[in-house]
């Protein structure tokens, strides 16, 4: 007799718990409201604290989604011009095969992050510019972004 309710009980509870995982990821980490909502805090948060130099491009798909590939030659003229123009700041420079991945914000701007060899390239903020991206974060969304452990995307049983 109990068998079967404790099944279900069991199965209810699982339910719960991944709903909670889910429900946490989608409104309360920068990762699940950007990929949701498109919101540009929650881009600068993710870009704040989530993404660094170096990360392979499934790392940051993970925390951004998949993101444009940009292919037209007038916005990879742009992005080669202005590469060259600050070699202090992108160090790595810029080469005809890198990959340039575009993410928008519903707020009306957009980051072209550079990959080479599936490695993310020239992305090196100031700890200032860092700090100051996700205070923007936690001010525009009025969430307490602790420098918890980075989101990995929303539960297994939910992608």
């Amino acid at each position: 007799m109990c068998g079967p309710f404790l099944a279900t009980l069991f199965a209810a509870t699982v339910l719960v718990a991944l709903m909670t995982q889910y429900v946490h990821w989608r409104f309360f980490t920068p990762s699940g409201v950007y990929q949701t909502t498109k919101s540009g805090s929650a881009l600068l948060g993710i870009l704040g604290v989530e993404i660094k130099n170096g990360d392979t491009l499934d790392t940051v798909r993970m925390r951004l989604g998949h993101g444009t590939t940009i292919v037209d030659e007038v916005t990879r003229e742009e992005t080669r011009t202005s590469t060259l123009a600050h070699p202090k700041i992108a160090t790595e420079g810029y080469q005809e095969a890198d990959k340039l991945v575009q993410y928008s914000a519903i707020d009306g701007f957009f980051v072209v992050l550079q990959f080479r060899d599936n490695r993310l390239i020239n992305y090196n903020i100031s700890e200032d510019m860092r700090m100051n991206m996700i205070a923007h974060f936690a001010k525009c969304t009025q969430l307490a972004y602790r420098n918890s452990a980075p989101s990995n995307g929303p539960p297994a049983a939910m992608k």
